[in-house]
C-alpha cells in the first residue's frame, strides 16, 4: 500500500478494522434517497452548475467514449450526455443503491441504451487497456481507498491520448473565507445526521474527507505521480470547489 493509500485509508465512516471499500457501500445504501438533496445543500446548491463548468472544458477532446467513476446517482453522466453527446458513457460506483437512483433518471431520459451504469471499485476496473477517451470523477475521489492503484487503472484504461477531469471541493484561500465555510458545513453535517438520517457517523465521515483530503498543488503532485499530465487547474466561485484536467503520458522506453 502506497503513501497515498495509508493517508486515504485512514478516514473510515465506521471501523478502524473493517475495509474501508465495505463500509462506504454500506454507508452511500443507507443515505441514497437524500444523498441528491444533501449535496445541493452542502454546496449553496453550486454543484450542478460547477459541473457543467468543468465538463465544458472536454469538448475540444471530443471524447467519444467516457468512463465516471464514483458515479452516485449518475448526475455526472447525465451532464456528460447534455454537453458532449459522446457515443457512450459508463457509470461505476460501489453503491447499489446509489445506482438504483442513478438508473430512474437515466430512464426517465430514455438513455439506458446509451449510459450503463455498473457496481465496481476503481481500483479494479473491469475494461481492456485503453478502452476510454475520458475518465472523470465528480466529488468522489477523495473516498477511493486505494487511491494510487486506482490512479493505474485510469492510466491503463485510458487510450494514449485520454483525459482525465475531477472535480472536488476544497477549502477557500482565506483563513475568514474557510473560518466561515467550515462552520457552514459543520451546521449542515450536523443538522443532516439528526434530520435526513440517522446515520449521522455518515455525515461526520463526509465532513472529515473535505477538510483532510489533499487539494490544490498537493493533489496534483499525487496524480502527476502516476505519469499524468496537468494540463488544467481551476477554483471555480465561491473558491470551494476545484476542477483539474490531466492527460495520459507515454511511457517513456
Amino acid at each position: 500500500m502506497s503513501e497515498n493509500d495509508i493517508i486515504n485509508d485512514q478516514i473510515k465512516p465506521y471501523s478502524e478494522s473493517e475495509n474501508k471499500t465495505e463500509q462506504l457501500s454500506r454507508m452511500f445504501n443507507g443515505i441514497s434517497g437524500i444523498y441528491d438533496n444533501f449535496n445541493d445543500l452542502v454546496s449553496f446548491g453550486f454543484s450542478r452548475s460547477w459541473r457543467k463548468k468543468a465538463v465544458r472544458k472536454l469538448r475540444k477532446h471530443k471524447p467519444e467514449k467516457i468512463l465516471d467513476l464514483a458515479t452516485g446517482t449518475a448526475d455526472m453522466c447525465l451532464v456528460l450526455n447534455d454537453i458532449l453527446q459522446p457515443e457512450s458513457i459508463y457509470g461505476i460506483d460501489i453503491s447499489e443503491k446509489m445506482l438504483e437512483e442513478g438508473n430512474n433518471k437515466i430512464s426517465k431520459k430514455n438513455l439506458n441504451e446509451k449510459v450503463k451504469l455498473f457496481t465496481g471499485d476503481s481500483s479494479d476496473l473491469k475494461f481492456s487497456d485503453q478502452s476510454f477517451d475520458a475518465v472523470t470523477i465528480s466529488f468522489g475521489i477523495r473516498n477511493f481507498e486505494k487511491l494510487s492503484q486506482s490512479l493505474r487503472e485510469i492510466y491503463r484504461v485510458l487510450n494514449p491520448s485520454g483525459k482525465l477531469l475531477i472535480i472536488e471541493v476544497n477549502a477557500p484561500g482565506s483563513n475568514f473565507s474557510k473560518f466561515f465555510y467550515r462552520l457552514y458545513v459543520r451546521i449542515v453535517f450536523g443538522l443532516a445526521g439528526i434530520f435526513l438520517s440517522k446515520d449521522r457517523k455518515a455525515f461526520k465521515y463526509l465532513y472529515n474527507t473535505m477538510n483532510d483530503f489533499p487539494q490544490g498543488k498537493e493533489l496534483i503532485n499525487i496524480i502527476e505521480k502516476e505519469r499524468f499530465k496537468k494540463i488544467k487547474y481551476k477554483i471555480l466561485f465561491p473558491g470551494v470547489c476545484s476542477y483539474y484536467i490531466f492527460k495520459k503520458e507515454a511511457v517513456q522506453n
